[in-house]
């Protein structure tokens, strides 16, 4: 291994590209940092440093530029000045033609483009299967690995090139609270006030934004669960009343104690981590969690409220126009009423001999007219600029 993170070296005008700092965070994702003992890498490190490597050589005898410094800059440029596949490869073209015999730059991007197998290391590009009658595997259009670069950065600053989403960006810091007993915003919850008392300098500057992550609800090991208990009465079909939880609630756990509980884990030799599914739910370690004030987060998990709407959103409207693939009032449920309800008229029964499983149309459940006049609703629905999509193209009455 390694004695020292190895960094590239890029200019100012490739600050935009961040190669090296790719780089240096898989480097230290993957193989870790500081004094190590002298000894043989594993495969993927070996063939990791051996490719490192080889982008650290010269473009030729004449010059120090590496051949990664080299495409960082000119990569940069085309992002920058947002040059055409072709006019970028006309450049290197030029490049090509001016620079001394037995240069290293590549002649274009699509040097390599129709190749099946890395021409180094001869693996494969794209998936491959075995059709298992002894024959090789077949190869699929499915790309091994796919790298997509997408900076939020500049994203971001283009939504204050405009008034109006420059407000919306800032209405965190400036906007007027009519009801100031109420939540309207998540920056009026104590999680974001805690935060912003402890780093005042953020927090006094409106433009400062503050990003939000998503997470699996299955990853969340040691939020808060809210425990309801049901007192009384003897009838098990009115919701399994006379059900007691007496377990405590788990502590809520802050930023310091989950990323302490996150440092805490080992990787098992077959993948995954020790201890899931017993002592805990973590199955990935995300590079936010290096973040320097990540500590100082009150709740550095939460429900993404926007994709929990669609969700129902989309449960709701499925049930009630009764989409075979989407209905929520399907068999299972149907199976499970008989046990949780007092609806014997919903209650799936065993069918005959030779006959299908069938359930009786629900209540809500649309009828056909009424389905048709929501859907040419949606069809005349109009929404303000970027509040909504164009939910009219996905109405086709002819196909209800």
């Amino acid at each position: 291994m390694r004695d020292k993170v190895v960094r590239q070296r890029i200019d100012d005008c490739d600050a935009d590209g961040g190669v090296g700092d790719m780089l240096h965070d898989y480097h230290e994702a993957h193989f870790g940092e500081g004094p190590q003992e002298e000894e043989e890498p594993e495969a993927s490190a070996k063939a990791y440093f051996e490719m490192l490597e080889a982008t650290q050589k010269p473009l030729h005898s004449h010059t120090k530029v590496s051949r990664l410094d080299a495409i960082g800059r000119l990569m940069a440029l085309k992002s920058q000045f947002s040059l055409s596949r072709d006019a970028f490869d006309s450049l290197l073209t030029v490049f090509g033609s001016i620079l001394p015999e037995n240069h290293i730059t590549p002649k274009s991007m699509k040097e390599h483009e129709k190749d099946a197998y890395c021409p180094k290391y001869k693996a494969s590009r794209f998936l491959e299967v075995d059709s298992g009658d002894g024959q090789p595997k077949k190869q699929l259009t499915i790309p091994v690995k796919i790298l997509r670069y997408l900076p939020f950065i500049p994203r971001i600053q283009r939504l204050f090139m405009t008034e109006e989403f420059a407000q919306q960006m800032t209405w965190h810091k400036k906007g007027v609270r009519y009801n100031p007993d109420k939540m309207v915003h998540p920056s009026d919850g104590e999680s974001w006030k805690n935060f912003d008392r402890i780093h005042r300098d953020k927090a006094n500057e409106a433009r400062n934004l503050v990003y939000s992550r998503e997470v699996s609800m299955s990853n969340m090991q040691g939020s808060s669960v809210v425990h309801l208990v049901e007192e009384g009465g003897q009838d098990v079909k009115s919701f399994m009343k006379g059900v007691k939880v007496t377990e405590i609630a788990p502590p809520i756990m802050m930023g310091a104690a989950i990323h302490a509980q996150i440092d805490a884990l080992r990787v098992n030799d077959d993948g995954g981590f020790v201890g899931y599914g017993e002592e805990h739910a973590w199955t990935q370690k995300s590079v936010l969690w290096r973040l320097p004030y990540i500590d100082d987060f009150l709740l550095p998990h939460n429900i993404d409220v926007m994709h929990t709407e669609k969700n129902w959103g989309e449960a709701l409207f499925g049930t009630v126009m009764d989409i075979s693939d989407k209905t929520k009032d399907n068999v299972k449920a149907r199976v499970d009423l008989a046990m949780l309800c007092d609806r014997p008229r919903y209650e799936m029964r065993t069918p005959g001999p030779g006959r299908k499983w069938k359930k009786t149309q629900a209540d809500f459940v649309l009828m056909m007219a009424q389905k048709k006049e929501a859907l040419e609703w949606i069809q005349k629905l109009q929404f303000p600029y970027g509040y909504a999509a164009n939910l009219r193209r996905g109405v086709n009455l002819t196909t209800m």
